[in-house]
């Protein structure tokens, strides 16, 4: 391991001390040069040489000075000039441009390490036009394994640059689209709630009255995933602890009256929830968290009431949603999905929406639990 380490720092030491643009004097240089080539990298791709000056990419080997000893015609014409002989006896960096120096650099200690690099670099053309390429470098070595040169090859990728520039504006786009729609749905959803307790001021009957509550909740709950989609800048997931949290205050706040000696304790994960998930388990929570608001606490029940949510990541996407409360508990006769009241008749339907199982638990009060897996 030693001895690999010391290596390859003498092959950095070879590089580095050359790896620089040429100045002014070596371009003077620059044809007494080419008549003095490393003599091991033009013996080895002489034999090849035909071959290599013609093919269809751009492609450049230069020696451990950095100074290009062959390319093809391809390479010439990418960077503007006439014939693949211009380019011989050039310091390979003066082909990029020099505000990418730094960062070809960088690349170059990588190369001597792993002996291969794929990277992109901003390189310059004859009359100084800037143009961004993918490029693909490997170390050439010798026969005993010690590096003579590289051999890299480019492809001008300014057109893929271009499509992804008009991909991410179009995607601003279609974001800013996306947050406008659930910006008017939460709008609407607000009106038709504002319309309802508009109207539920003409109503005397108690229980209609708490019918008409139960509708705004539950539309407050859809509004506030909305709002939650409006305010993220992921549209499709929102934070399941934020949301619930908010959504279980609105209710209590519903039922200020009778909820008010009542304890809420929310132990939810700070789990991120596709919306197709987020509003059948918000609405879930709105339903049971309602029901026992009204119902598991009657006057004759002496204790200090207590209402839970629990969400939590069970293994890999399943997830299991819980209500619990210390009340007086749902009858045994009633079973899920066939309570007689809409509420909690809703309960399955929407726990089937999310491919979940519904479980309930009678002793020490009412626990509901609904596992499903996250979308």
């Amino acid at each position: 391991m030693h001895g690999t380490v010391d290596r390859t720092a003498r092959e950095k030491h070879m590089v580095i001390k050359h790896r620089k643009p040429a100045n002014a004097g070596e371009k003077q240089k620059k044809s007494e040069d080419r008549s003095r080539p490393a003599e091991p990298l033009i013996t080895a791709i002489d034999a090849h040489r035909p071959l290599l000056e013609s093919l269809p990419d751009s492609l450049i080997i230069n020696d451990l000075n950095c100074t290009i000893v062959l390319a093809s015609k391809e390479a010439a014409l990418m960077h503007g000039f006439d014939s693949s002989e211009d380019l011989i006896g050039m310091n390979a960096f003066d082909l990029i441009a020099p505000e990418d120096h730094s960062n070809a650099m960088a690349g170059l200690d990588r190369l001597l390490e792993k002996g291969n690099l794929l990277i992109e670099h901003i390189l310059i053309k004859k009359d100084g036009t800037r143009f961004p390429a993918e490029m693909r470098f490997t170390l050439l070595r010798d026969i005993d394994g010690r590096p003579i040169g590289i051999i890299s090859s480019a492809r001008d990728i300014s057109e893929r640059k271009h499509a992804e520039v008009k991909l991410i504006a179009s995607l601003r786009e279609k974001e800013t689209l996306l947050k406008e729609i659930h910006h008017r749905v939460k709008n609407n959803l607000q009106i038709i709630t504002s319309l309802l307790s508009l109207q539920s001021r003409n109503i005397s009957d108690a229980d209609l009255l708490r019918n008409f509550t139960d509708a705004q909740n539950r539309i407050r709950s859809m509004a506030l995933v909305h709002e939650r989609l409006y305010q993220s800048e992921d549209f499709g997931r929102i934070n399941f602890r934020l949301y619930a949290t908010e959504l279980a205050d609105d209710v209590m706040g519903s039922y200020a009256a009778v909820a008010q000696n009542i304890r809420l304790s929310i132990d939810v994960e700070s789990l991120h929830l596709p919306i197709d998930c987020a509003i059948p388990s918000g609405l879930i929570i709105t339903e049971l968290l309602t029901n026992a608001i009204k119902h598991a606490f009657p006057g004759s029940w002496n204790g200090n009431p207590e209402i839970k949510i629990v969400f939590h990541r069970k293994e890999g996407d399943l997830v299991e949603l819980k209500v619990v409360d210390n009340g007086v508990g749902i009858p045994d006769g009633v079973e899920t999905g066939a309570t007689g009241t809409l509420g909690l008749s809703l309960v399955p339907m929407l726990a089937k929406q999310l491919s979940g199982k519904t479980t309930l638990d009678r002793s020490g009060g009412t626990t509901w639990s609904i596992r499903f897996r996250m979308a």
